[in-house]
């Protein structure tokens, strides 16, 4: 056993180093990472950046087996025991803001009635708050679109859109939001893209998700207490936490990626002592799927420093994203404080809405119960919204927060069931068609 876990971890180190040597190497001027390598031609397959015929064998096998893990993880969410474990989840979510409501209906004044909600709240700042929904997932399914018709030469806006939607469906029924890159994965590889390129977007996507809420995280956590005075220590403190986990994550994975020897041996020794912990049970299994994770890494990494134009835009987009994604609970206090939309109101929940992401992130279990409503209630509590509409505000901002990601999943879901599986042979046939129809005029 250990003279096969020598042979596995020589064999990965050999593919990691010669990965490594080929990859666009960066050196740092005032500052500045800039491509020494020259520029790379735009690449008819999406992320397909190596040229000798062994590196691609190996991408096109951690893509194979990529593709391969994801179907069967899909297989489990689907099944039985894991629908049951959705449901209850479901389930406990909603009893949990049950017994919020309940309490606060108990105290005096603590909560107003339903009658008394409409009668003070602006309606109007709903209608804002579904109009940057509405918006957020153009901003969302845009970047899935940019990088399928990147990869593909095919415009395809409805599969971007689904496959969007129904990652955060999945992420929101599993454990750490795990669930939603493998489904994506087997979602695009049944409708017609190649298994390479349905392994790497979703993770593209995660990579600048990620990078974007570092930066954007840290930017607040400096700037905080000038802009937004009064923050809840609490809230604070664990946000900090979040931060710190995910920006050594980060940090963690970049190492992996730029350096050929303490990368990989630093994950080596790492995984030995997890395993000398009892830590981890499949020593060689996740050594594997950990050199995969860096190899993708390393493979999405170069395609967008030789792509600026498309590393600017999923940048600018992720970013996008965040701003639109907060502009909804900024409207929900305004909704509630008889107050009108400006930059004092947005700066503050900006910052507030980051720091609970940050707690929220490393929150195991699926929607984060109970810790998420805390988080809201005290931060809509403290901009003194109108008596009693504290909790209405939390449940209102809970519903697009969370609740109507799985509404638009199942709505997804239901389509497909209905129309979409029945049209999936048809797409591919006439995609076939203009793919050879664009072979032809090339030659």
């Amino acid at each position: 056993m250990a003279e096969n876990e020598k042979n596995i971890e020589k064999e990965s180190l050999r593919v990691q180093r010669g990965i490594i040597k080929k990859s666009v190497h960066l050196k740092c001027k005032h500052g500045a990472l800039f491509v020494c390598k020259g520029k790379t031609k735009p690449l008819d397959e999406m992320l397909t950046v190596y040229k000798e015929p062994e590196d691609i064998a190996t991408q096109e096998q951690i893509a194979e087996q990529a593709v391969i893990e994801a179907e069967e993880k899909t297989k489990k969410q689907k099944s039985k025991k894991s629908k049951i474990l959705s449901l209850i989840f479901f389930i406990v979510n909603i009893a949990i803001i049950a017994v919020i409501i309940i309490t606060q209906s108990l105290k005096d004044d603590s909560m107003a009635s339903i009658g008394d909600m409409f009668a003070v709240a602006n309606f109007w700042y709903l209608l804002a708050a579904l109009g940057c929904f509405a918006l957020l997932m153009v901003t969302d399914t845009f970047r899935w679109w940019l990088l399928i018709l990147r990869s593909t030469k095919h415009s395809r806006p409805f599969l971007s859109y689904k496959t969007m939607a129904l990652g955060r469906y999945y992420d929101n029924i599993t454990p750490l939001a795990t669930g939603g890159q493998p489904f994506q994965i087997y979602y695009m590889t049944k409708r017609g893209i190649k298994g390479s390129t349905a392994s790497s977007i979703p993770f593209a996507v995660y990579i600048f998700n990620q990078i974007v809420a570092v930066l954007v995280s840290m930017s607040v956590l400096i700037f905080s207490k000038k802009i937004a005075g009064g923050l809840d220590p609490t809230v604070f403190t664990a946000a900090v936490v979040g931060v710190v986990l995910n920006t050594t994550i980060m940090a963690f994975v970049f190492l992996l990626s730029v350096s050929k020897k303490v990368g990989p041996t630093l994950t080596i020794w790492i995984l030995k002592l997890l395993d000398k912990m009892h830590i981890i049970k499949d020593y060689t299994a996740l050594f594997r799927k950990v050199m995969r994770f860096v190899s993708e890494y390393q493979k999405t990494f170069r395609y967008f420093m030789s792509n600026i134009f498309v590393m600017l835009t999923m940048l600018l987009s992720s970013f996008l994203n965040i701003v639109v994604k907060f502009m909804i609970p900024a409207c929900v206090v305004c909704m509630f404080s008889n107050g009108h939309f400006d930059w004092a109101t947005y700066s503050a929940v900006f910052i507030w809405c980051t720091l609970i992401d940050a707690v929220l992130s490393y929150i195991p279990w699926p929607g984060a119960a109970g810790v998420a409503e805390i988080s809201y209630v005290t931060m809509f509590a403290y901009f003194s919204l109108t008596s009693g509409t504290v909790v209405w505000a939390m449940l209102i901002y809970r519903i697009f927060q969370y609740y109507i990601y799985l509404i638009q999943g199942l709505l997804v879901l239901a389509y497909d069931f209905l129309f979409g599986n029945k049209k999936i042979e048809k797409t591919k046939a006439r995609l076939a068609r203009i793919d050879a129809e664009r072979a032809r005029t090339v030659k």
